[in-house]
């Protein structure tokens, strides 16, 4: 495992990385997985309670 690397639990603080790494994911075509990268993050806090 490469050190500096660990999960974080989901929060609002990283909404802007979040919408980036699904757009990114979104331009390559690729099917996102897992699925909950599907949810609507038209409110965002509301998504990550849901979580």
């Amino acid at each position: 495992m490469k050190e500096g690397l660990r999960l974080v639990e989901p929060n609002v603080s990283l909404k802007n990385e979040y919408l980036e790494m699904v757009l990114e994911w979104k331009e390559t075509g690729e099917e996102l997985i897992p699925w909950s990268l599907n949810f609507d993050t038209t409110d965002f806090h509301f998504m990550i309670e849901s979580l």
